[in-house]
């Protein structure tokens, strides 16, 4: 039996395809959601609830607009507005009394009524389809065939409800995400509903964002929080799908989240944020850059037309200058317009919106500067997705202030760092004021630093060269970058006396495997180290060998002879030096590998002893 106070306020109203909801101010028709304003809906809930008689005029005026005074033009556009959004042109459901009212004349049921025909475990019907909320994209997803497949596969374990799409910004999470979306829709029976974050400042206001998604209103006196978890329990036994998107910069929102989680088992959420969220029962998903060619591939038109990376370049340069096509001759510059932009789907597709101006070979020369190339994103894309530099931007505000500082001072290193290295370079004065260990995760949680594995001891840190590249800027602005870059080059010179004559086989091999790997630093501290703007007459004890990847010591003063591998080159002046890689001479094997006659060695021998032109690492 139905206490009165209940019978009073059913939680839904039925008549022929219709279903409408009172505190959720919501009117479904098959599954569809119709739009009508608030006044409208008052006025069909008044109408449902004294269904059966005639509602004079001037009750309803009285009903609708209590503290107004209006005429009965706005109650007829009321009417006309209602009998649209009922299809209700033969007036069977709404009968219209001529100068005196209205009848609501279908016949009506209440989730009460019907409870007393039905099943105890009869629940509340579905009442909402949400994937025509998905915006429609408007272009083709291009090779994420992968990562769309790995996506569907959690989304569809019962074991899994909420999965992070992580990845550095423009990455391609968000149209990813729509489109793991819409392949979603049948299995989720149309309840998929996609909620953008990113205009969000501040996480109380994502329910409401998600409940302005779903079509909730406030009503009734009831929080937000509670329509929503109401709603979704209405849902069961149909599982629902919220798509969350751009949620890094709000992630104490992950709170209500969990809670959402809690109120329904059959909600999952796809979360698109460039860090995790860190709560119990994530699935964090890495979604990379898109694929490059195989450079031992390059001179293949047919493997290139098939990389993603150059199938979305050749598609957005076509939609700027319909008479571009990816060609021979042309390919392989595409392929390395695309590796210079890290395959990162944004910045492909910026690089391609310069076809318009510029020859594939100008795009490539101006590269040496992305930041200040790929600045025309559309218009009516968000503005921190406008330029590589927004997007970039975005993410570098997010961070502590003692991130940006290790993130400016990792600029320094090329191909990549250990922590060892982060740290001896990164927080030499000790001022970042947190462990190096926990700034690195965070940076790589952030996606701004990537983490790959060297081998099973000594993983190694990177960035995208977008990234580093904005971090390079940063650092020159913050007034650090001598004393970063002097951090650095002792830190390369550390590494190479650690190669000592009197190192035994297998450590000499390991620390050889450790100079193949530095390689590019090493590069990098001796083009610094032989810049005159850097020079002051002090000597140095160590030049590493670039060409081979081995790193060798030179005493100040003589001693140890060392030789060029390559290509000779004589100093210019007594204020210059040899930038070129040396040998140890002592090793036979070294020098037998080296292509230059003996002269060359001896000449060089006798250069070393007057070499005072390195700068000091003081």
């Amino acid at each position: 039996m139905i206490d009165r106070e209940t019978a009073k306020n059913p939680t839904y109203y039925r008549f022929g395809e219709f279903i409408l909801e009172p505190e959720r101010a919501s009117l479904v028709k098959a599954g569809r959601e119709i739009k009508l304003r608030p006044k409208v809906f008052d006025a069909l809930r008044y109408l449902i609830e004294h269904r059966g008689r005639l509602v004079p005029k001037e009750e309803l005026i009285q009903t609708l607009w209590p503290e107004a005074f209006v005429t009965d033009d706005s109650l007829v556009q009321c009417m006309v507005e209602l009998r649209r959004g009922l299809d209700d042109r033969s007036q069977e459901i709404l009968k219209t009394v001529p100068r005196r009212g209205y009848i609501f004349a279908a016949t009506v049921t209440t989730d009460h009524e019907a409870s007393a025909s039905a099943s105890p475990t009869t629940s509340l019907p579905h009442t909402m389809q949400g994937d025509y909320r998905l915006p429609v994209a408007r272009t083709p997803i291009v090779g994420r065939e992968r990562e769309l497949d790995a996506v569907q596969q959690l989304l569809r374990d019962p074991a899994v409800r909420l999965v992070t799409l992580t990845g550095a910004g423009g990455s391609g999470k968000t149209r990813l995400a729509l489109e793991l979306g819409r392949e979603l829709t049948n299995a989720f029976n149309g309840y998929v509903f996609f909620v953008t974050l990113g205009s969000i400042s501040n996480a109380a206001m994502v329910p409401a964002a998600i409940a302005e998604s779903i079509g909730i209103r406030e009503t009734g006196g009831r929080t937000v929080p509670d329509l929503l978890k109401d709603y979704l329990r209405a849902c069961e036994p149909s599982p629902v799908l919220l798509l969350l998107d751009n949620l890094e910069h709000i992630l104490s929102a992950s709170a209500f989240v969990v809670e959402l989680m809690e109120s329904s088992r059959l909600l999952k959420v796809l979360v698109t944020s460039r860090a995790a969220l860190h709560v119990y029962g994530e699935y964090e998903f890495p979604v990379p850059p898109l694929a490059l060619p195989d450079k031992r591939l390059v001179t293949s038109l047919s493997a290139l037309a098939e990389n993603p990376a150059i199938s979305l370049f050749a598609q957005r340069a076509a939609a700027v200058t319909p008479d571009f096509e990816l060609t021979a001759e042309n390919a392989p510059l595409v392929a390395e317009i695309c590796a210079r932009v890290d395959g990162l789907p944004l910045a492909i597709e910026l690089a391609a919106a310069r076809v318009k101006m510029l020859a594939l070979s100008g795009i490539l020369t101006r590269l040496e500067s992305r930041l200040q190339l790929l600045t025309a994103g559309a218009r009516d894309l968000p503005e921190r997705q406008q330029t590589l530099r927004n997007t970039i931007d975005w993410s570098y505000d997010l961070l502590t202030e003692a991130e940006q500082k290790l993130l400016r001072r990792l600029s320094v290193f090329w191909g990549g760092c250990t922590l060892e290295g982060a740290e001896a370079v990164g927080n030499t004065k000790n001022d970042l004021g947190a462990d190096i260990f926990d700034l690195m995760s965070s940076l790589v949680d952030k996606s701004l630093v990537q983490q790959r594995p060297q081998d099973a001891d000594e993983p190694r840190f990177r960035m995208l060269e977008t990234i580093r590249e904005y971090a390079v800027e940063r650092l020159q602005q913050s007034g650090e970058e001598a004393a970063t870059k002097r951090a650095h080059a002792a830190y390369c010179l550390v590494l190479a006396e650690e190669g000592n004559p009197d190192l035994a086989e297998p450590e000499r091999s390991t620390w050889l495997t450790r100079c193949d790997i530095e390689h590019d630093n090493f590069r990098a501290a001796l083009d610094w180290l032989f810049q005159p703007a850097t020079s002051t007459g002090a000597s140095v004890s160590v030049l590493p060998c670039f060409d081979s990847g081995i790193c060798v010591s030179i005493p100040p003063k003589g001693g140890l002879a060392w030789s060029v591998s390559w290509k000779w080159q004589e100093p210019s002046s007594p204020g210059s030096a040899l930038r070129l890689p040396c040998f140890w001479e002592r090793s036979p094997r070294r020098r037998a590998a080296s292509r230059q006659p003996p002269s060359t060695w001896s000449r060089v021998a006798q250069s070393t002893r007057s070499w005072e032109t390195l700068p000091a690492l003081q």
